[in-house]
């Protein structure tokens, strides 16, 4: 049996009162003592675990996304083709993007408030750790370019966080659209949709 730690219990209460409030209200409209009044937690506890607000909203936002890329990766029967892994990660990349759009006023707030680069830097380091995942499967199927350890690890997570920005602040409602051209400017060793090559000895 799972055991949940005070620590988690504090999160988990401090989240739902966060996501009921933004349900409902602006992110600019919520301190400190608003949050903790609503979780039933004492700010010396907040304090305990984050520095404000904007810190507390961009990391259990940030983690509400990089939740839905989840069933992406590692590498399992299901990913025994490039063309596999790329469909993965665009299925991936548009359950992203939709959640995005249900609540775009929230990321809007988190990219634009006073906190915005912690929300983007948060995004991008999960992103840097979903890169290195992905980068490693690519690798079992023979692309050398895709280095785990490499640079292009950062680089391609950075743009990653760069194009969900993006995405929160248009006025698109074409989830699919915008993840599928989002492909085009991955590195050009990246598969394409449609690339049937198969992990080797498969």
């Amino acid at each position: 049996m799972t055991t949940t730690t005070r620590a988690e219990r504090t999160v988990a209460a401090l989240s739902k009162a966060l996501f009921d409030f933004l349900a409902e209200h602006d992110l600019s409209e919520l301190n400190v003592s608003e949050l903790c009044r609503l979780a039933g937690i004492h700010r010396t506890t907040f304090y305990g675990h984050y520095q404000g607000i904007e810190e507390f909203a961009a990391a259990v936002y940030a983690q509400t996304l990089d939740r839905l890329l989840d069933d992406t990766f590692p590498a399992g029967p299901a990913i025994d083709t490039l063309e596999a892994f790329s469909t993965v990660c665009l299925e991936a990349q548009i359950r992203v993007q939709q959640r995005i759009l249900e609540e775009r006023p929230v990321y809007r707030s988190l990219f634009t408030a006073g906190g915005a680069g912690a929300f983007r830097h948060a995004v991008e380091e999960n992103a840097v750790r979903r890169t290195r995942v992905g980068f490693g499967v690519l690798r079992q199927f023979g692309v050398q370019e895709a280095d785990p350890d490499g640079p292009g690890v950062a680089f391609v997570a950075a743009g990653y966080a760069a194009w969900v920005e993006k995405w929160a602040l248009s006025e698109s409602e074409d989830a699919e659209g915008w993840a599928r051209d989002m492909l085009q400017y991955l590195p050009v060793w990246w598969p394409a949709p449609g690339t049937p090559q198969a992990l080797p000895g498969a």
